[in-house]
């Protein structure tokens, strides 16, 4: 007897199988191991500090790294993983670049599924972004030049970041990321 369709013309398995990276990308752990590698190589490189707590829970923390006199933007970059991996300590590799023309590169650390909700999610990375606008002065960050970027699930997490109501939710300016 076969699977039955869960989704559209998909059993749970195919489903399963389409967010499995490691099917998707054959050589996923060589390239986890060169990030992780990249992002040690920023961390000895450049001034940064690590491990900053946003929010209540363990996972909740930002690592930023360059250091600035109150005029630089900033870019927080949320890494990948489906939603269900990856961690701030293998997503700076992208700093040393950032840093070099003038950012502050703000990698920010959440919770993943199945532990949390994808709302859950959502929210950990908006209080990030909002830990990062009230204290920009002391990261040496210009508050009205926050970006954000990431890569694979952290591009969504960032588009949902980049459609938040800031005005309404944060009492933040409406247009806090640029």
């Amino acid at each position: 007897m076969s699977e039955p369709l869960v989704y559209r013309n998909f059993t749970q398995a195919e489903l399963n199988d389409a967010y499995n990276q490691a099917s998707l990308v054959p050589d996923i752990n060589d390239h986890q191991a060169r990030q992780a590698e990249e992002t040690a190589n920023a961390r000895r490189m450049l001034p940064c500090r690590l491990g900053l707590a946003y929010g209540p829970t363990d996972a909740e923390y930002i690592d930023v790294y360059g250091e600035a006199d109150g005029s630089r933007p900033a870019m927080i970059y949320t890494h990948g993983g489906a939603w269900r991996a990856g961690t701030a300590d293998g997503a700076g590799s992208g700093a040393p670049a950032f840093v070099a023309k003038g950012c502050v590169y703000v990698v920010v650390n959440f919770a993943l599924a199945p532990d949390i909700s994808l709302d859950e999610m959502v929210r950990q990375c908006r209080a990030a972004t909002a830990y990062v606008y009230e204290y920009a002065g002391e990261f040496g960050i210009d508050p009205d030049r926050i970006y954000v970027s990431g890569h694979s699930s952290g591009g969504h997490l960032s588009a949902m970041v980049a459609g938040t109501d800031w005005a309404g939710e944060f009492g933040a300016p409406a247009d806090l990321i640029k």
